[in-house]
């Protein structure tokens, strides 16, 4: 069975990026993470460091002879491109999904992860202050003074 690998997209840059597949643009701000599928992934990849291999800073190439080193044959052969695609893609954490299943696996990575948020303990016997996690904890820990 053929499966997807949902990878994270990263613009690693400090300006917004617009990757577009099939003619439908996605608004990638600067420094933001996007699950994707990998090529998807990849395919936004080459655009993003295309553009900045070709970036002029203050009339220098921000990474000189950078615009002879876009969309390479073989990218596997130029360390600058790995060093920027490894920013791009993160393989880290990527999930092998089915194909028919990741679009809902996309959507989902993309919610908001819930908060767990540590509470303090609102239980705490009287007699030695020791804390608990629950009122039945409290309670079955009184139960060891009686008889003190």
């Amino acid at each position: 069975m053929n499966e997807l690998q949902i990878v994270r997209f990263v613009n690693f840059t400090d300006e917004d990026f617009v990757g577009k597949w099939g003619g439908v643009p996605q608004l990638i701000s600067a420094g933001q993470s996007v699950p994707m599928e990998d090529w998807r992934a990849r395919h936004y990849a080459k655009h993003l460091i295309n553009r900045e291999l070709q970036r002029v800073v203050n009339g220098q190439e921000k990474y000189p002879n950078g615009s002879k080193l876009t969309s390479p044959r073989k990218p596997e052969e130029i360390p600058l491109w790995n060093e920027l695609l490894a920013k791009a893609i993160v393989t880290e954490g990527a999930k092998s999904v089915a194909p028919e299943n990741a679009a809902m696996e996309v959507a989902m990575a993309q919610l908001p992860k819930e908060e767990v948020k540590e509470v303090e303990s609102e239980f705490k016997c009287d007699q030695c202050g020791a804390t608990a996690k629950s009122k039945a904890g409290l309670s079955a820990h009184q139960r060891s003074h009686q008889g003190k």
